[in-house]
């Protein structure tokens, strides 16, 4: 055998070396593409969550600015309402003195 090995002029051991070395690599290889697969599934992960934190923000002033219009309208036609009973009133007491004065008239 190791005749023929030395015949051979030793290339199965250098086959071998060969061999053992692209498994190395394919392993390494391997490795380095998962942990950039994990990396890039960390980073779209961090930017869902400013994007979803962005939203959100987003949505308080949204609402926010909507209650506040709401408080605004909701005041301006309480004010309207009180300015258009208080019109009324004056307006019946008006009425009622003329129909006073034209019973007393009659």
């Amino acid at each position: 055998i190791e005749s023929r090995e030395r015949n051979k002029g030793g290339h199965s051991s250098e086959a071998v070396a060969i061999l053992k070395d692209v498994g190395e690599k394919e392993a390494k290889y391997n490795n380095e593409m998962l942990d950039a697969r994990s990396k890039g599934y960390e980073l779209i992960e961090k930017e869902q969550k400013k994007a979803a934190a962005a939203r959100e923000q987003k949505i308080r002033e949204v609402k926010a600015e909507v209650a506040e219009k709401f408080e605004t309208g909701k005041a301006e036609l309480e004010s309207q309402a009180a300015e258009t009973r208080s019109t009324i009133g004056t307006e019946a007491e008006k009425i009622a003195d003329k129909i006073a004065a034209n019973i007393l008239k009659a």
